[in-house]
């Protein structure tokens, strides 16, 4: 019975932060709010993970965190959105370019940019609220993580994957628990990798 009470108590818990996840996007009109929103999503799991959780805490480091990675995680996130309408416009591109020789670069070129835009989302936002770093070297740490670690690289790949289709096949679940099961299983993950490389972090 503990362990139904205690599951349920982290069910809850995960309900309000995916509610504040919402509020704080809301906030900042979109724009500005969904990535530190995201962000500070993510701090508060390593925050639980970390220290353990106490009742009623969420506000208060869901606001504390909102505000730390406000610019970092506005800057960051955009820039990699960025980039992605770009080599997606590339790929569109394509279509038009008759040349072979120089159809086959451009594959290359942009199947190369499309894997270090994957590797850097995947590793960004647990990176992000982990260290305290220059927005250029968030993308640099994520993209050595992600090729030193391509194990862990490809696990994500593939739990991530499995979310996407269960949360796909139950929408209700996806709008109340969607993000903060994937931040949950990033987070944990990547915890284990920040340990590798220092464990006295």
């Amino acid at each position: 019975m503990k362990r139904v009470l205690v599951f349920a108590d982290w069910l809850w818990e995960m309900l309000i932060l995916q509610f504040h996840w919402f509020f704080y996007v809301v906030k900042g009109a979109f724009l500005f709010g969904i990535f530190p929103a995201t962000a500070a999503l993510y701090a508060v799991i390593r925050h639980w993970l970390k220290n353990g959780g106490k009742e009623g805490e969420i506000q208060e480091l869901y606001k504390k965190f909102y505000k730390e990675n406000f610019r970092n995680a506005n800057i960051s996130g955009w820039l990699i959105v960025i980039a992605g309408v770009m080599v997606y416009l590339n790929w569109v591109s394509l279509a038009y370019i008759t040349n072979p020789v120089a159809k086959m670069a451009l594959y290359g070129i942009i199947i190369l940019f499309s894997v270090l835009i994957l590797v850097i989302w995947l590793f960004l936002f647990p990176v992000l609220v982990h260290y305290q770093l220059s927005w250029l070297n968030y993308f640099i740490l994520s993209l050595r993580l992600g090729f030193t670690y391509l194990p862990i690289t490809l696990l994500q790949l593939f739990l991530l994957g499995i979310c996407a289709v269960l949360l796909l096949n139950f929408p209700a679940i996806s709008v109340l628990f969607g993000l903060t099961i994937i931040a949950l299983l990033q987070t944990f993950i990547c915890n284990y990798v920040f340990y590798r490389m220092d464990p006295q972090n």
